[in-house]
């Protein structure tokens, strides 16, 4: 297998994980949105949050999110070293 056909499994998984992560991220934002009824700070992913809820959601999201950057970085990297 070619490093170029490589690089493209990578982007389809990193496309996958993007979409599943929207997914998330609404859930998420709208479970926010209905206890604090304020948009989330910058600083969402890094500070737990007091509901179980939204803190479950968010690190799903979380969960999502860093495996989707990798891929996409994977596949970024392997595109450009391929030529």
């Amino acid at each position: 297998m070619s490093q170029f056909a490589i690089a493209q499994v990578f982007v389809v998984a990193a496309i996958v994980l993007i979409v599943v992560h929207r997914l998330v991220s609404n859930r998420w934002l709208a479970e926010h949105l209905r206890r604090y009824r304020a948009m989330p700070g910058t600083d969402w992913w890094r500070e737990q949050d007091r509901d179980p809820t939204i803190e479950r959601w968010r690190r799903l999201r979380l969960l999502v999110l860093i495996p989707a950057v990798a891929a996409f970085a994977t596949a970024v990297m392997l595109l450009f070293t391929s030529r």
